[in-house]
């Protein structure tokens, strides 16, 4: 009788381990923090500047020397196998780097909605006094896996290359020990998540700098939700951004903003 009790015991233990094992080698529930890191002097200098005309290269010649180098941002991805929401982190960053990307409707204070089972994209994003919900398929990227490796917030990651369907060149950093196929923004389509993000023609990236698992995540999607909310697919919020504002910024400055407000 003692023996069975022991072998018992033993088959429990092996299980329970077993169990617990499988649950981190294959997390599919937690949060993931990121730190969004927005290169604004590069930005400036080397996109902005060149596409801006008058009044509005007047003022980035008054504003160069007191922006700073860059700003950083941080932000929550929430998962599990279904769905994921990439939002905002409340930071406190430099008064004329809050200006200068509210002037530029680049704040990244929206909040982005992934279905992974029917592949479809929401975020909504407060713009010129309204509340925007566009909803869309999720962005399409045409990776290519490199033998590339590094270590993000602990987890080896693999470097792939890739083009989205607007030919924006992405660099994707993804581990296979979070096998969801998700990222910061509508970035995806990995083998697994995407713990670092870089976008070179608009001199921003994320990385991910803390994971934590969960048996269960709630999402708060009321914004979606809200009665005076104008829903719109990308190329109607691409329309309307042109409409309100190549005639002061410029087409070629304008189209450079669009892109990075709908990545």
């Amino acid at each position: 009788m003692q023996i069975i009790k022991i072998s018992i015991l033993i088959l429990f233990v092996l299980i329970t381990k077993l169990s617990f094992g499988q649950y981190t080698l294959f997390p599919k529930t937690g949060t993931i923090t990121y730190d969004k890191t927005i290169y604004l002097q590069n930005m400036l200098t080397k996109q902005l500047y060149a596409k801006s005309e008058g009044m509005t290269r007047q003022w980035y010649d008054q504003l160069k020397d007191k922006l700073p180098g860059s700003v950083v941002q941080k932000k929550s991805l929430k998962f599990d196998k279904d769905q994921y929401v990439f939002e905002n982190i409340k930071t406190e960053i430099d008064p004329q780097a809050k200006f200068f990307m509210e002037a530029h409707a680049i704040t990244g204070d929206g909040i982005v909605h992934v279905n992974l089972t029917n592949k479809k994209y929401r975020r909504f994003q407060s713009f010129a006094g309204d509340d925007l919900v566009i909803e869309d398929s999720i962005l399409g990227v045409k990776w290519k896996i490199t033998d590339e490796y590094r270590d993000i917030a602990g987890y080896e990651c693999r470097r792939a290359n890739g083009l989205t369907q607007d030919s924006l060149y992405v660099i994707g950093y993804y581990t296979n020990e979070i096998p969801i196929s998700g990222g910061p923004e509508s970035i995806g389509g990995l083998p697994g998540m995407i713990m670092g993000l870089v976008v070179p023609y608009d001199h921003v990236s994320y990385f991910a700098s803390k994971v934590e698992f969960s048996n269960t995540v709630t999402y708060d999607l009321s914004v979606f939700e809200k009665k005076k909310n104008k829903f719109m697919k990308r190329n109607e919020v691409e329309t309307r951004f042109r409409q309100m504002l190549e005639n002061f910024l410029g087409k070629e400055m304008v189209g450079y903003l669009i892109q990075y407000f709908l990545l």
